[in-house]
């Protein structure tokens, strides 16, 4: 049976009233203004009705095709002095457009509550522009103003979602009651991008809203990818009194949260008690944030939020990314890229904390995690679980604290840790406050030379942190590990490496040892070339590139007079059947300062770096001419 097509032009379907229904079943509906008007689909209580707590019916739709509502709308409302709960709106389609100002709402105006949107669409969602008015294109279920109620929600089954120039999903509170919770599951991507002309954000919100009291509700999405641009925000926070919501995200593959809007709004997800620009004296708890997927992008300001900025504790934030996490830049208004649960100035809370699991975590020009207090609260605990991690150019991992104690920097990295260019590591404390304690455990930890690079737990009147770090080589050349107190107690810094004793246990090895002397002896003897010594002698740690001058270092080059003899042992185990030379892979230095080149198979059962003190000289043989003997 072949459907029909139905189109309004300044049409109007209106059963508003106690209990009256639309059920529209076609292959293709549109809806759009004309000469006359917008077109609308009502349902709801009317202003003026006599019914005592009425119930509205539900507006149902079902098309084999597509949706098109252009600057019209689909509405089931209790509407102003007017005692009853709303009806739902469901909608079923192939694919659904709202332009120009269109929206679909099941909100409440009077005393009762919202009704949910439910809307699923086999291929695409499209939702974006405004109407003459200046009003943006969107779906709703709110409590509006002076209402009393509870919004009902909005839940979006599709294969794609956009949400572009101002374009909205919103369950939110403007009054009494409580926002609903906004669920959305896009097969494929989730796109929210740019504002409306008015300044309209595009985004998915369940708000508490200034001067409204109640719970939002939260945010739940699951999507292949999910990207955030030019200020695109999903939202579930509090700017009034009540808690905010939690945002659950699970993307299969990648999310980016980049730039943001022409009015300086950072693109962002965020769950927050206020705002640095609606502070309101908002009161209650963070819900909390929770992120799963392969990669995560945050750049030019991108922002991952859990912070209180009135009273009440910051959610905990924690991003699960199977491949990569990176924290990269600042906006053109200077907001750097973070991924925070914070107290903020003025405000009074605790922080929640920031937990992060990844496979590599770049934090670079300027990107942030952060679990830090700057009012009245103790820091959070920031942990990170990755293979690896990198800060390059003023990066920073913060929990810090101005009052209260500091947060717990807890990092357990597999493979290394590179700090470049005024990064740092810091629990510090500032004021009366105690500095908080730092953990590392990682395979190594470079700070590059003379970056200005710093591990720190120190503090200013209180007690400094604690920093206990586990690894197999440090490395940091004229930078700062620092635990002290600047008129309180230092803290204590306690560096532990593997506690293995090379002297016996080259002496107990089955497998020969060819040391540094005998391999070069060797190799020289192949060429007919004398054996010289070659000594730089620095402050340790690694050169600024592969063409650095070494302009602080000394040099002295010595030749020597006759060849030493190899022993017999030693010459046979280290050649391959070739009676080639097998070259060393590794160097091991004894307890009594004696150094061993090992081979392949001993530098693969030995993984540990020695570490070289700060002013000791560093020494390599070399074969060299005989006319390089004199220096």
């Amino acid at each position: 049976l072949t459907k029909a097509d139905l189109s309004l032009e300044a049409g109007i379907v209106d059963v508003r009233g106690s209990g009256g229904s639309i059920n529209i079943n076609v292959d293709n509906f549109e809806l759009k203004t004309g000469d006359l008007g917008s077109s609308f689909v009502a349902a709801g209580i009317p202003t003026g009705s006599t019914v005592t707590e009425a119930q509205a019916g539900d507006i149902t739709i079902d098309t084999t095709n597509k949706i098109v509502i252009n600057d019209s709308t689909v509405a089931n409302v209790v509407e102003l002095d007017t005692v009853g709960n709303a009806g739902g709106i469901k909608i079923n389609t192939g694919s659904l457009s709202l332009t120009n100002g269109a929206q679909v709402n099941a909100s409440t105006f009077g005393q009762g509550n919202a009704g949910q949107v439910k809307i699923t669409a086999q291929d695409t969602i499209a939702i974006g522009g405004e109407n003459l008015e200046g009003s943006p294109s969107g779906v709703d279920s709110s409590v509006d103003f002076e209402a009393t109620g509870n919004a009902g929600g909005v839940s979006i089954k599709t294969s794609s979602l956009s949400l572009i120039n101002g374009g909205f999903i919103n369950a939110s509170t403007f009054s009494q009651g409580n926002a609903g919770l906004v669920k959305v599951n896009a097969q494929n991507t989730i796109v929210i991008d740019g504002e409306s002309s008015q300044g309209f954000i595009s985004g998915i919100g369940s708000q508490v809203n200034f001067e409204a009291k109640g719970d939002a509700g939260g945010v739940n999405l699951t999507t292949g990818s999910l990207s955030l641009m030019n200020g695109g925000v999903i939202d579930a926070s509090t700017f009034g009194q009540g808690n905010a919501g939690t945002l659950e995200i699970m993307a299969k593959d990648t999310i980016v949260i980049d730039g943001e809007s022409s009015q300086g709004f950072i693109s962002s997800i965020g769950s927050t008690v206020g705002s640095t620009t609606i502070n309101s004296e908002a009161t209650g708890n963070v819900g909390g944030i929770r992120i799963t997927t392969k990669s995560l992008f945050l750049s030019n300001g991108g922002q991952v939020d859990a912070s209180t900025f009135g009273q009440g504790n910051a959610g905990t934030l924690e991003i699960m990314a199977k491949d990569t996490i990176s924290i990269d830049g600042k906006s053109l208004e200077g907001s750097v890229s973070i991924a925070a649960s914070k107290v903020l100035p003025g405000a009074v809370g605790n922080a929640g904390g920031v937990k992060i699991t990844t496979g590599f975590l770049s934090l670079t020009n300027g990107g942030q995690a952060n679990a830090s207090t700057l009012g009245q609260g103790n820091a959070g605990e920031l942990i990170v679980k990755a293979d690896s991690l990198r800060l390059d150019n003023n990066a920073k991992i913060i929990a810090a604290t101005e009052f209260g104690f500091g947060g717990i920097i807890d990092l357990q990295i597999t493979d290394g840790i590179i700090l470049k260019d005024n990064s740092s590591i810091s629990a510090q404390a500032f004021q009366e406050a105690d500095g908080g304690n730092l953990n590392i455990d990682a395979g190594f930890i470079v700070a590059l030379p003379n970056g200005n690079n710093g591990i720190l737990a120190s503090a200013e009147l209180g007690k400094g942190g604690n920093i206990t770090i586990n690894t197999q080589g440090l490395f940091a050349p004229n930078n700062s590990i620092n635990a002290s107190s600047e008129l309180g107690i230092d803290g204590e810094i306690q560096i532990n490496t593997p506690d293995i004793n090379l002297q016996r246990e080259l002496e107990q090895s089955e497998l020969e040892i060819l040391t540094a002397e005998q391999a070069i002896a060797s190799s020289c003897l192949a060429n007919n070339s004398q054996q010289a010594s070659f000594t730089i002698g620095s402050n340790g740690g690694l050169p600024k590139s592969s063409s650095s001058n070494y302009s602080d270092a000394n040099f002295s080059l010595t030749g020597v007079g006759s060849l030493p003899a190899i022993p017999e042992k030693v010459v046979p185990t280290q050649r391959n059947q070739n009676q080639a030379l097998i070259p060393a892979e590794k160097m091991v230095e004894t307890e009594d300062g004696r150094i061993f080149l090992v081979t392949a198979p001993y530098a693969k059962r030995y993984t540990t770096r020695v570490q070289r003190p700060l002013g000791q000289k560093a020494k390599s043989l070399f074969c060299s001419p005989a006319k390089d003997k004199e220096g």
